[in-house]
């Protein structure tokens, strides 16, 4: 029986807002205790390690789960299914691990801080057990949203205790490790309430194929997602890398968060478009656009608006060079918002793997020949509008090859219910709030306070299609969903459908 998307909405947004604001809490805690130098040594040996993660994940994170939603209701094959991919896992994350090995004895940079990378190195034979696909498919939202939340408190309350000194950072890479390690053997501990794999031969090379495909997709991502970290290493020090990284883990913490309903949507819209039905096809990546949207776009106001308050508030006064980094990166959430829907979800949903690798590959191209060229003249900044562009190139290329799959359809009349309050507010800010004296902390919390009033509130009596979905979902939980039916906007034809999902 399939889950309600609401339901799984509001359990995987717990369980991405979770695993986006503990590494935030954590570096922002890392950052006023060991400084700008060692957060920039920590991440880049997390970048180093990450490339080697995504070979050992060889693609399964997209196409298991894609896969296993085909077969959730049927016990046999998922297991056979999961068997399957195990294996494929298995031999994937053994080629990385030698691969890894090799890179940290032949690169004397890497020797030279070898316990720093041996110990970040730990994630990648981690990925042995990772079968978080699984849950995914099987759309068990809840149970990662609970795993998840005690794995992290967990892991919050151990940083606090064995993190005091600088001289500490090993410690914090060996918490994050930890951290990983519980997840993943949760996940092998609990999937034998839904597998049984005794009898079961494994069968790889049919998977070969679509896995390697998304491999490469993969890989194109990290590209242009990692090669702004890497370049920064080369050409500048761990201060400047340190800067940037910041920057970027809270903007990728904020597009976690907004795009959380997308990968909710994944084995959802895998089972809609294999049925062919277009039309629910088509209001699902809609209303889940719209929803996203939602939140991206004041999300890009605020980090813009209140960037030196963020910045001085999470990573303290020697971080200063991260402030017009946030500025630029923030501009890319709502277009990543769009890449997610439009690339992850319709393209390789429709199977269309081979031009969701040819758009992201483009985007890798750009943003490596553009960082190369300005990365080490303009360091940080520059590698922010390098990411920036990237990501419109990709969502043009993205609009290119949807536009016979999906119709996007957002009215002008959404536009200007999500304008007009957030030009309320920077007027606020500018002519009001920003006057007010206070210490970081509580300008932060007025600032978002009166934002939330007049975005949500105005949206309302505006009557957002899209804020009126969620007031009626929330209403659902109190038990009253009928005055709020009563007084929502034409769109009950759309809430209907995604309802009966």
């Amino acid at each position: 029986m399939r889950k309600s998307i609401a339901v799984n909405s509001i359990f995987n947004i717990a369980y991405k807002l979770i695993t986006a604001v503990y590494p935030l809490i954590a570096v922002s805690y890392l950052s006023h205790i060991v400084g700008s130098d060692k957060v920039g040594a920590i991440n880049y040996a997390q970048n180093i390690v990450s490339w080697f993660v995504i070979i050992a994940a060889l693609g399964l994170p997209t196409y298991g789960t894609k896969e296993i939603a085909k077969v959730a209701d049927d016990k046999d094959k998922r297991s056979q299914l999961f068997c399957d991919l195990f294996t494929v896992n298995f031999l994937s994350t053994s080629i990385a691990v030698l691969a890894y090995v090799a890179l940290i004895f032949a690169v004397p940079r890497f020797a030279n801080e070898y316990v720093l990378y041996a110990v970040a190195g730990a994630q990648i034979v981690l990925s042995y057990i990772n079968v978080d696909w699984f849950y995914q498919g099987m759309e068990e939202y809840k149970y990662i949203s609970i795993r998840s939340t005690v794995i992290k408190l967990i892991s919050l309350i151990a940083l606090f205790i064995f993190v005091r000194t600088p001289d500490d950072y090993i410690a914090y890479v060996v918490l994050h490790v930890v951290a990983i390690a519980g997840n993943n053997v949760f996940n092998i501990v609990h999937a034998r309430k839904y597998i049984c794999v005794r009898g079961k031969k494994p069968s790889v090379w049919k998977h070969v194929k679509p896995v390697i495909v998304l491999l490469i997709a993969s890989l194109a991502i990290e590209a242009y997602m990692m090669i702004d970290t890497l370049m920064l290493g080369i050409f500048h020090d761990d201060t400047v890398v340190g800067c940037y990284s910041n920057a970027m883990k809270l903007t990728r913490m904020v597009n976690t968060l907004c795009s959380a309903i997308g990968a909710v949507l994944l084995p959802r819209l895998s089972v809609t478009f294999s049925s062919g039905d277009k039309t629910q096809f088509n209001t699902l990546v809609n209303t889940a656009l719209k929803v996203m949207l939602l939140l991206a776009i004041p999300a890009t106001v605020g980090m813009v608006v209140l960037s030196d308050e963020i910045v001085l508030l999470l990573f303290g006064s020697t971080f200063g060079q991260s402030v017009p980094v946030l500025k630029v990166l923030a501009l890319m959430v709502p277009v990543v918002v769009f890449n997610t829907m439009l690339g992850m979800q319709v393209l390789v949903t429709a199977d269309m793997e081979w031009k969701y690798i040819l758009s992201v590959g483009i985007g890798a191209v750009v943003n490596i020949v553009s960082n190369a060229i300005f990365i080490p003249r303009f360091g940080g900044v520059a590698a922010a509008w390098t990411s920036l562009a990237s990501e419109v190139v990709v969502l043009t290329a993205y609009l290119i090859f949807t536009r016979k799959i999906v119709r996007i359809r957002i009215e002008l009349w959404y536009w200007f219910s999500v304008a007009l309050p957030l030009a309320l507010y920077v007027l606020a800010y500018y002519f009001g709030l920003s006057k007010i004296p206070s210490d970081a902390w509580l300008a932060v919390v007025i600032n978002v306070a009166v934002c939330c009033v007049l975005y949500f509130g105005l949206g309302l009596l505006l009557k957002n299609e899209a804020v009126w979905l969620c007031a009626k979902k929330a209403m659902q939980f109190c038990g009253k969903n009928k005055s709020v039916q009563e007084n929502a906007p034409n769109g009950n034809e759309t809430e209907n459908r995604v309802d009966e999902e």
